[in-house]
């Protein structure tokens, strides 16, 4: 094994024993957020990856030093002048693998670091977009208004499909919507094209043909002009339109959640 290799060894194994101390640190490290249990897992590894990705300057600092140290150790008893050979061999050798160092940073830095932020992001708002559907659901059951807890449990369930709070909140609301259809044969209830259920005081469920084309920003900008002019219905209508539209890590997702919310609280307050 060249003297070049040798030293790579011992980088390759600073970077190693780095990235496992920072995966366990953030394993078991709590959590600065506090996130549902479909996002622990992978929020906590990405931690470990981006906390090593902070320490790999001076891990690789650490491996050259540590490395040409056991390097020259052997070559003690050499004798060479300032520009020999073996002096140059050492410079190339360093050089190399500095670049190839510095190279690996700047992939983790620039590629890997963004993508791994951004997923810590999307975490974060999916958990507080779960929430707030439980909390949206919970009141409009009750308000008696299960139509709408369904709309905001459906979009729970589709973030956490196996949490028995939004589980059990559905059979509820679909129990009690059963029983409303049942006993209140007047009740207007019709189902548009896109199969949403449409109650009075409602109307706006379903998503017109002009509105096939709408972005996020759009329902935003929609439900923010509805909510200034007090018509609540539309607002929370237009918020949970953006939160359908956004991507998931959209930072909007969150935005149109909240604003569906405070809609939704201000109808239940009347």
């Amino acid at each position: 094994m060249t003297d070049t290799r040798r030293v790579f060894l011992v980088i390759f194994l600073h970077y190693l024993a780095g990235l496992l101390g920072c995966l366990f640190f953030a394993y078991f490290h709590p959590d600065p957020v506090s996130l549902i249990a479909p996002f622990t897992a992978g929020y906590r590894l990405r931690s470990g990856v981006l906390l090593f990705v902070t320490y790999m300057p001076a891990l690789q600092i650490s491996g050259l030093l540590i490395g040409y140290a056991l390097v020259f150790k052997n070559q003690a008893d050499t004798q060479s002048g300032r520009w020999s050979e073996l002096h140059l061999k050492y410079l190339k050798g360093a050089f190399l693998l500095c670049l190839a160092c510095l190279s690996f940073y700047f992939i983790m830095t620039e590629g890997i670091s963004p993508a791994l932020k951004t997923r810590q992001l999307s975490a974060v708002n999916r958990t507080e977009d779960f929430r707030d559907c439980i909390v949206v659901a919970q009141s409009a059951l009750a308000s008696d208004n299960p139509a709408e807890a369904v709309l905001s449990l459906e979009a729970a369930i589709r973030i956490w499909p196996r949490n028995s709070e939004a589980n059990e909140l559905m059979d509820r609301s679909k129990y009690r919507l059963a029983e409303l259809e049942g006993s209140n044969p007047s009740l207007k209830k019709e189902k548009g094209r896109n199969g949403k259920i449409r109650l009075p005081g409602l109307e706006t469920q379903s998503m017109t043909q002009s509105e096939k084309g709408i972005t996020v920003l759009q329902a935003l900008d929609r439900s923010a002009e509805a909510d200034k002019k007090h018509d609540f219905f539309n607002a929370h209508y237009y918020a949970m339109l953006a939160w359908r539209l956004a991507r998931d890590n959209d930072p909007n997702k969150a935005v149109a959640l909240r604003l569906a919310a405070s809609a939704w609280n201000r109808i239940s307050e009347g």
